[in-house]
């Protein structure tokens, strides 16, 4: 099930706002896509290991000078489409969250041949840097979500009624 986006006329620093033709759900329901150019953003991440009473810190500052933001409350469905765009040449760093299990499958369905699955656990904000890729997957740190551009959009699979957020830093 595909769903098309009209784009319509506002803009509110540089983020188009957009919505599904096929509903008229309430400004929640909105979609926003983002690609805010600017001259250079820097993001900080840190994480942190707590032992005995001894914690370990890591920070990281990555940046670039394009951020790419998915942020949408999605309905229960099965490969529900959505036209969000990006090269993966460009990616620097990248968060995705979800408040409910769901899959993510890039440039076709699950029943097609997806380039990506990227499977996101109720609440657990998986982040991956740059310089982070070298690691192994983990809960709240994975290696590099997307092997190739998305050209096609992505699809989500989702059981319950769940907000989506992906935040991606690009370097054009």
């Amino acid at each position: 099930m595909i769903k098309r986006l009209l784009l319509i006329g506002l803009c509110v620093a540089g983020v188009a706002y957009a919505r599904p033709i096929r509903h008229s759900k309430p400004i929640a329901q909105w979609l926003m896509l983002a690609l805010l150019p600017v001259a250079i953003v820097t993001d900080k991440i840190t994480r942190s290991y707590t032992s005995l009473a001894d914690p370990l810190t890591y920070e990281e500052s990555p940046t670039g000078n394009t951020i790419a933001l998915f942020d949408q409350s999605i309905a229960i469905g099965t490969n529900t489409h959505y036209a969000w765009n990006l090269k993966r040449s460009q990616l620097v760093s990248m968060a995705l969250k979800s408040d409910v299990d769901c899959d993510i499958y890039t440039n076709d369905a699950s029943s097609g041949s997806p380039t990506d699955h990227i499977v996101l656990k109720a609440g657990k904000t998986y982040v991956w840097t740059l310089a982070q890729d070298t690691l192994t997957a983990g809960p709240g740190l994975v290696k590099v979500p997307i092997s190739a551009d998305i050209t096609a959009g992505i699809y989500v699979t989702n059981a319950a009624l769940c907000r989506l957020k992906i935040k991606a830093l690009l370097s054009a």
